[in-house]
C-alpha cells in the first residue's frame, strides 16, 4: 500500500520514490539493478502501465507512470515484492528489503512532468556519482537521448518517451538540443514540490531538494537561453 492514501484513478500519472530499509544499499550492485528493471519490465507488461522516466541509485528508486486499468498499490505491490524476494534469495537473508510502504505523488500537468523527468535523472548527478546525467546507466536518460537521435537504447523500449519528446518538438532549436540544455542546467525548478501537500523538504542522500528556484529551465532552454553543453 502506499505511504499516503490517493485516489487510484486509472490513467493518472504518480511520482513514486521508495528507500531500501534502513537505507540500505539495496541496488548497490548492477545485478540487483538489472533485476529491479526486468521486475518493472515484466509489470509493465501485465498491467499495462505507461513509464514515462526512472532512475535506481543505491538505495532509492524514482519512477514516473501512468497507471493502467490495474490499481497502482498492485502494480508496485508485486514490483516490490518481486524484488524483494529475489534480494533475501541471492544475499541468504529475510525480512524487510524497502522501508515501508512506496511515496506516490500524483502529477498535475505537463510542466510537473517535465520538471520530474528532469529531477529524477540529475539525481546521480547531484549525488555526485557522475558528472553529466548522460554518465549515468541506471537512467531513463539514454532511452530519451536516443529517441531524440530516431535510435533506440538497451532499455528503450521499457520507457514510454513520447510524451515528452512530443511537447518538445514545438520550440525552435531542436528537441535535442531543448532536452540537452535542460539536462545541463542543475537549478532547482520550483514546479516539482510546489505542492507541499504531498511531501514537504524530503531530501535524497545526495540533499538536493526539488523546488527552490521559481525560474522555468525548460521555458529557458526552449527560447536559447542556456548554453549548450
Amino acid at each position: 500500500m502506499p505511504r499516503r492514501h490517493y485516489r487510484d484513478v486509472p490513467g493518472m500519472v504518480y511520482h513514486l520514490i521508495l528507500r531500501g530499509n534502513n537505507r540500505d544499499f539495496v541496488f548497490g550492485t548492477d545485478r540487483e539493478k538489472t533485476h529491479f528493471l526486468f521486475q518493472v519490465a515484466s509489470e509493465k507488461g501485465v498491467a499495462g502501465f505507461e513509464l514515462y522516466g526512472y532512475v535506481i541509485m543505491s538505495n532509492h528508486y524514482h519512477l514516473i507512470l501512468r497507471t493502467g486499468e490495474k490499481p497502482l498499490y498492485k502494480v508496485m505491490h508485486r514490483i516490490n515484492l518481486g524484488f524483494s524476494r529475489h534480494y533475501n534469495l541471492i544475499h541468504g537473508r529475510t525480512g524487510h528489503v524497502f522501508e515501508g510502504p512506496y511515496t506516490g505523488i500524483p502529477v498535475r500537468n505537463e510542466g510537473h512532468l517535465l520538471s520530474l523527468v528532469r529531477y529524477v535523472h540529475q539525481n546521480p548527478v547531484k549525488a555526485g556519482l557522475c558528472g553529466t546525467t548522460d554518465g549515468y546507466g541506471w537512467s531513463s536518460d539514454g532511452a530519451y537521448r536516443a529517441a531524440l537521435r530516431g535510435e533506440r537504447s538497451p532499455w528503450g523500449a521499457l520507457v514510454d518517451t513520447e510524451a515528452v519528446v512530443r511537447s518538445l518538438r514545438f520550440h525552435r532549436g531542436g528537441a535535442a538540443m531543448v532536452y540537452a540544455k535542460a539536462m545541463a542546467d542543475l537549478r532547482d525548478d520550483r514546479e516539482v514540490y510546489e505542492d507541499t501537500l504531498f511531501i514537504d523538504g524530503v531530501r535524497d542522500r545526495d540533499g538536493a531538494r526539488e523546488g527552490t528556484d521559481s525560474t522555468s529551465v525548460w521555458d529557458d532552454a526552449r527560447h536559447g537561453n542556456l548554453d549548450a553543453e
